[in-house]
């Protein structure tokens, strides 16, 4: 498996990329993307508290520089369906979720276009990748291994499925994340 992971000023041309709340939160400064398309989503917009950050997205919607959209329906519920069985969408936001959609529907739209998602949370760039998607990080952290995760019963060891409020096999409403599946990220660009 591997993925593009960069920290860099410029992406290739054409390129898509769509951006997290965490990647706004962390850059004082937003890079210019001459290029490219950027994209978030309303449930990013919402995260964003902080009236500077506000008003440089606001700069950002009213000259064009970005466009706000949602990902389709149908694309969201295979993108959770993916990942039926495993507890790893238990790890994340609204918003979070609404920008690995929209990637991955950029992406289906448009697979020869390289989409990228930008996010400094891990949680999101491990299901970024999982997905095929590519990477763009302000700092330069990135994940090192992609994991998927499944609950387990903390009384009998039983694993429950991520929706379940209590256990199957004994009753017990106490659960713990393990790791079920880890494979190495190999960056390059």
């Amino acid at each position: 498996m591997s993925c593009i992971s960069m920290k860099m000023k410029s992406l290739p041309k054409g390129a898509q990329l769509v951006i997290d709340t965490s990647y706004f939160l962390t850059l004082r400064d937003f890079p210019n993307f001459p290029d490219c398309k950027l994209f978030s989503t309303p449930e990013v917009l919402e995260e964003i508290k902080d009236r500077s950050n506000q008003l440089r997205i606001d700069v950002l919607i009213t000259t064009g520089s970005i466009r706000i959209e949602s990902g389709r329906k149908e694309v969201e519920k295979k993108v959770v369906g993916h990942f039926r069985g495993n507890s790893n969408f238990l790890r994340l936001s609204r918003a979070d979720l609404s920008v690995l959609v929209l990637a991955k529907d950029l992406h289906a739209q448009s697979p020869e276009v390289p989409v990228y998602v930008a996010a400094e949370d891990f949680e999101i760039q491990n299901i970024a990748v999982l997905l095929g998607l590519r990477l763009l990080t302000a700092k330069g952290a990135t994940i090192r291994e992609t994991r998927l995760y499944v609950r387990h019963c903390v009384a009998c060891n039983n694993v429950v499925e991520p929706d379940e409020v209590d256990c199957s096999n004994c009753g017990s409403t106490r659960f713990r994340q393990k790791v079920s599946r880890r494979t190495n990220v190999r960056a390059r660009g």
